[in-house]
């Protein structure tokens, strides 16, 4: 990298490191000088970006400081980070064969070499204001009048409203390199029809049925474990985001580094043609 007096630069943690958001924060605090609440909601929300506007000087000392508590980071030209890649929303998946086949909102079907998906995230989003109150209605009247809804469905309902998020909205991001980007799944926009025989009744199932069955097709993709542990624990707060900023930054985050990982094509082929495709959510489509 050319070293560049004028030139800011942001520090991108990199994609095996350990990301303890506290640990960080103080470090980054320190070595910087600024306010610790604000470094660590920069740090919380910053989906990998660790700082910005930072001198090459800065960045050096920030990355050595980080290093010492064992977070290993990049520092990168501020220009060359790439922007927040839109994704293409999906309504059905074939992960069976050879390739994937996703259907899109638009009614066409794509297929995706298997060897093209680089990461997954599971996460949760709290609903719209105006959401708020049809979703959480929704939810609480799964456990009297579903029954059919397997043990973990129900376990999984009863930790929502435990944790008081009891319309929170699940989503699936499946990371593919350029030109797919990311493919976008929304728990109660999506026909699970690829799941086959397996298929029940209610989408909370399928929805975990899916996550399950994408984390044994891809067994060594990037933040695996994240869907991995949320299985096991079934924690919704363990992957609730509570800012869609934070969406968009870990989708940034995550294209840049399959770009920079696997050298994929130039920033603009990365997001692929999507002008039949429905936006992300909280995204203008004019963006």
């Amino acid at each position: 990298m050319s070293i560049d007096a004028e030139m800011e630069y942001v520090l991108l943690v990199e994609p095996s490191s350990p990301r303890p958001t506290q640990k960080i924060g103080r470090v980054v605090a320190q070595e910087l000088a600024r306010p610790l609440p604000d470094v660590n909601a920069e740090v919380r929300y910053g989906g990998g970006l660790i700082a910005k506007g930072l001198s090459w000087e800065q960045s050096v000392r920030v990355t050595q400081a980080l290093h010492e508590i064992g977070v290993h980071v990049r520092p990168l030209d501020a220009h060359t980070f790439l922007p927040a890649p839109r994704g293409r929303r999906i309504t059905s998946l074939y992960l069976s064969g050879e390739v994937l086949r996703a259907g899109m909102v638009s009614g066409q079907e794509i297929t995706i070499d298997r060897d093209l998906v680089f990461g997954l995230d599971v996460f949760g989003l709290l609903p719209a204001k105006d959401e708020l109150t049809s979703a959480t209605s929704d939810e609480q009247k799964i456990p009297r009048e579903l029954s059919s809804l397997t043990a973990r469905a129900k376990e999984l309902l009863e930790k929502l409203t435990e944790h008081e998020i009891p319309g929170m909205e699940f989503h699936l991001t499946i990371y593919c390199a350029g030109p797919i980007g990311p493919l976008r799944v929304r728990r109660n926009e999506f026909n699970y029809v690829g799941l086959g025989e397996e298929k029940l009744e209610h989408s909370l199932d399928n929805f975990l049925l899916l996550l399950e069955r994408t984390t044994q097709e891809f067994p060594q993709v990037w933040n695996r474990e994240k869907a991995v542990d949320f299985l096991a624990s079934l924690d919704p707060s363990a992957i609730l985001y509570y800012k869609r900023e934070e969406v968009q930054n870990f989708d940034r985050w995550m294209m840049h580094w399959i770009c920079i990982g696997y050298e994929e094509e130039p920033p603009d082929t990365i997001n692929g043609d999507h002008s039949a495709d429905e936006p992300v959510d909280g995204e203008s489509p004019d963006k």
